[in-house]
């Protein structure tokens, strides 16, 4: 019995361990832009829309016609927490009592999710970056989905 229990709490103590060390890889501009072509997504720079904001480096989207996902590069990594948690607040204002939403966190990530019965808002800080995206709930999948590719 006793060997089980040992067995276990060293089982549980590297699940903890190993689930909490998980790893992404920030992307760039260039990738970002790559991706969402590859995709057949239209690909704009909005930097010029941050031109006053001296914490966003470079801010691009890659689009449909219908929704949206925006990519960030901050100046450094507490910037992009601060960008992070703010867009987090906005989104969790938007809760309701049939909502489902996800937060995970790795040794350089963090990533929050919210689906409403209208929306599904997706973001995803990884190092200095940021990635947003807030959509009709029909576009949740497509979202995930492009989301992955971008490895965040």
């Amino acid at each position: 019995m006793k060997n089980k229990i040992t067995i276990i709490s060293l089982l549980t103590i590297i699940f903890i361990i190993t689930g909490c060390s998980i790893h992404k890889t920030a992307i760039n501009s260039n990738d970002f832009e790559k991706i969402a072509t590859d995709n057949e997504y239209y690909f704009f720079d909005v930097s010029e829309k941050f031109s006053d904001d001296k914490k966003v480096k470079s801010a691009s989207m890659a689009a449909t016609t219908v929704w949206q996902t925006e990519f960030y590069i901050l100046n450094n990594k507490t910037s992009a927490t601060e960008m992070f948690e703010s867009n987090k607040q906005v989104a969790i204002a938007e809760k309701t009592n049939t909502s489902y939403e996800e937060t995970k966190k790795g040794t350089n990530y963090e990533s929050y999710s919210l689906t409403t019965n209208k929306t599904y808002t997706y973001i995803c800080r990884v190092d200095n970056t940021i990635i947003f995206s807030r959509v009709p709930i029909e576009y949740r999948n497509k979202t995930k989905s492009f989301v992955k590719k971008l490895g965040y």
